[in-house]
């Protein structure tokens, strides 16, 4: 569902200059079928080894088998400019959408 409302907003994230990337712990071929199936066209990565979520601290080790769900905003020059812990799902793109306007 949190996706989706990505999903559903691409163009106005799109025009506020913003690219979207996913990340789970799901294979790549799972990422791909999820992807397609839910008619993403922004990037979904693959973390299968837990690389990236444990430096960013979505999981605590790498026998983790979910990651908590966070939303970061990293600038173009690589910095993050923000960092949530994603409370509503739903309404997460609308919130980050608001951020980035302002």
């Amino acid at each position: 569902m949190q996706g989706n409302g990505f999903r559903d907003r691409i163009q106005e994230f799109q025009d506020a200059g913003a690219q979207v990337v996913g990340v789970s712990l799901d294979s790549v071929d799972e990422n791909q079928a999820f992807r397609k199936a839910q008619g993403y066209s922004f990037t979904l990565l693959s973390d299968v080894d837990r690389s990236m979520s444990l430096s960013f601290g979505a999981v605590q080790d790498v026998s983790a088998s979910y990651a908590r769900r966070l939303t970061f905003v990293i600038s173009p020059d690589g910095m993050i400019e923000q960092a949530a812990v994603t409370q509503d799902i739903l309404g997460q793109a609308d919130q980050l959408l608001q951020f980035l306007d302002s």
